[in-house]
This record gives structure tokens, sequence and C-alpha cells, in this order.
């Protein structure tokens, strides 16, 4: 019996407007998790500046950066200044 963990992933999402100006192929990037780490961490592990993001958005409920997501969240990732969903 293999004893390892499958790795716990996450999925963010940003804006599409953001797509033209950072390194990423879509809106939704998928991360890998390490425990203990946070949205803010995860930010900065797909490669986005974190000073872009001040809302994160999971099941429905505001988060700050400094949540502990769980393997197969999707967080959404929203400027502070937003004029809505894109």
């Amino acid at each position: 019996m293999d004893d390892r963990r499958r790795a716990a992933r996450v999925t963010l999402r940003i804006p599409r407007s953001f797509c033209q100006y950072y390194p990423v192929t879509g809106e939704f990037i998928t991360v890998e998790v390490s425990a203990g780490e946070t949205v803010a961490d995860l930010i900065k592990k797909a490669g986005l500046p974190e000073f872009e993001f001040g809302i994160v958005i999971v099941n429905g409920e505001r988060e700050l950066p400094s949540y502990q997501p769980k393997d197969g969240e999707t967080l959404e990732l929203l400027p502070i200044i937003s004029g809505g969903r894109s």
C-alpha cells in the first residue's frame, strides 16, 4: 500500500483583465498547497503580485489573504477596487 498522500491543490480565479498584464495562461490557475500556506502565499507562488488582490472569495464568502485554503477549493481573487465580476 502506498502511504504517499496526494498533494493538496486549489484553483485561483483571477479577473480576465489581469491576464494581459501578468504571465498567466488564463483566468484559472491551479497551485499546490502546503500545510500552513495562506492565500497570500499562493498568490506569490502563482507569480502574481500580492498587492493587486485584497479580496478573496471562497464558497461565496469573503476571506482574508491570511486564510489557509483547503484541498479542492476555488479562490476568487479580486482587486480591492473592482468594477464587478469579469
